[in-house]
């Protein structure tokens, strides 16, 4: 089931609405708190929060009754920049029942913020009217375009020409494809820690053997693997046909790194044919998360591979 991303920003002193908040939305969205977001280490606050509200379908401002007493004025901010970055449409305000947005500003004169009761002995159920109606409301929105949208159709214009230059190779035939590939594909996603694209193999089915045909990245040629061997990815996603996620511990390394985890995106393409994803991460997600990352690594580079499904009939006819 698809869950839109929903960013929740708040003051230290709002962090316990913040989580709750979450907890009741977490059964409809995926939901990031202000304080959850990873980034580089000389990145500051403002880019930082400005690269995560480019993935977000919607915002959340929670305001506590001393923030408004206090006219917290990074939450005041956080309110104009998050109204930039999505627009009217997409954010909210919380805050206590009985105070009035026009405490905060004169400016948000008109906007209707959704409320908690500050006397609930339940700080969940304070706040799950309002999570219960933002769930009903971003469901019912059509998914947000973004910068990355543009991106996406400019990367599959590069893979296009790749692939109608493929045409007039007759050796490493599918190499530059998959190099433009591992640049393109998305595996930015809400459980990988820092993910980044390893590489990327292509096997097609040669006797009773997927063979390797292609390579880009971190990846060794010549890979081979008996149908028969149930126990390998490639192998388990072409008898299946269907996706597979592979995971692999300390198998590559950065430096100064005790640990890392490889996962390994297996997609039946073409005919007989699969491709592989091999993406890193620094920590390993939980095996309940396997499935939705999966389906949010398909949905997301739906556009790529099926312009790889379109090179692989167009050689075969």
């Amino acid at each position: 089931m698809y869950k839109p991303l929903i960013f929740i920003g708040c003051s230290k002193d709002g962090q316990h609405l913040a989580n709750a908040v979450q907890v009741s939305l977490s059964e409809s969205s995926h939901t990031i708190i202000e304080n959850q977001c990873v980034g580089s280490p000389m990145q500051n606050k403002i880019d930082l929060i400005s690269e995560k509200l480019k993935e977000v379908e919607y915002g959340i401002v929670v305001f506590t009754k001393k923030d408004l007493e206090e006219f917290n004025k990074d939450i005041i901010f956080l309110i104009g920049f998050m109204k930039g970055q999505l627009g009217r449409n997409r954010f909210t305000i919380l805050m206590p029942e009985g105070e009035s947005i026009d405490s905060i500003s004169s400016y948000l004169y008109g906007l209707e913020p959704l409320r908690y009761d500050l006397a609930h002995p339940n700080i969940t159920a304070s706040v799950g009217p309002a999570s219960h109606a933002i769930s009903i409301y971003v469901n019912q929105l059509d998914e947000r375009i973004t910068e990355n949208d543009y991106l996406v159709l400019e990367n599959k214009k590069n893979l296009l020409r790749e692939a109608l230059d493929s045409y007039n190779c007759t050796k490493d035939i599918y190499n530059p494809f998959l190099a433009c590939l591992i640049n393109c594909f998305n595996v930015n996603n809400n459980f990988l820690y820092n993910p980044k694209v390893l590489g990327a193999t292509l096997f097609t089915l040669n006797d009773e053997e997927l063979v390797q045909i292609g390579s880009a990245g971190k990846i060794k040629s010549n890979h081979r693997f008996l149908v028969s061997d149930s126990e390998k990815f490639v192998v388990k996603c072409f008898e299946k046909q269907e996706l597979t996620l592979g995971e692999k511990k300390d198998r590559i390394k950065e430096e100064n790194e005790s640990s890392s985890v490889e996962y390994i995106f297996c997609v039946s393409v073409g005919v007989n044919s699969v491709l592989t994803i091999h993406i890193y991460s620094k920590r390993s997600i939980s095996s309940k998360d396997f499935e939705n990352l999966l389906k949010e690594l398909e949905k997301k580079n739906a556009g790529y591979i099926s312009i790889l499904n379109l090179l692989l009939k167009g050689r075969s006819s």
